[in-house]
């Protein structure tokens, strides 16, 4: 962050005060309860909050840094698959344009190897955890993810072609 961005600090009457990131630096350098102060980055400026709106706020960040990551592992037409599956009574058109998709996929899954299905139809179609599917086959936890991400981009690489 530039020593000239813009800083807002609560004061004791919970009101904002203004200061710059170099004179934030100064203060936590000299005073031990700046330290202790929580910042959220926001439009290139920093802006002090609670404690807990800290930890709700990287919470959520971090939630959606999952989702974007799972999302973009997971092929277009696969992620639809799952949500069909979750899905109670999809209307016809639905019913035909994910009867499409399925077949899609079941060809793609013909591509993979027996114990490659198996892990998919596992995870995804059973909803089985990573370590509950790892202690079943005997592997460890980072194993099965691992495999998983591998297959995954198998599936999607074949999908895009």
């Amino acid at each position: 962050m530039k020593d000239n961005a813009k800083c807002f600090l609560l004061n004791e009457q919970n009101e904002y005060i203004e200061i710059t990131y170099a004179e934030l630096k100064r203060q936590r350098y000299c005073d031990e309860q700046f330290k202790r102060r929580r910042f959220i980055a926001l439009h290139g400026m920093l802006l002090e909050v609670t404690e807990q709106d800290y930890q709700d706020f990287e919470r959520q960040r971090r939630r959606e840094r999952y989702l974007r990551q799972r999302t973009t592992l997971l092929p277009e037409d696969t992620a639809a698959l799952i949500r069909l599956a979750c899905d109670a009574v999809p209307d016809f058109e639905t019913q035909v344009l994910d009867q499409i998709l399925i077949e899609k996929i079941l060809a793609t899954m013909s591509a993979l190897s027996t114990q490659e299905c198996e892990m998919i139809e596992a995870l995804y179609f059973c909803a089985k955890s990573d370590p509950k599917y790892a202690a079943e086959i005997g592997l460890s936890r980072q194993a099965v993810h691992q495999r998983k991400l591998r297959i995954l981009a198998k599936l999607k690489n074949i999908l895009e072609n």
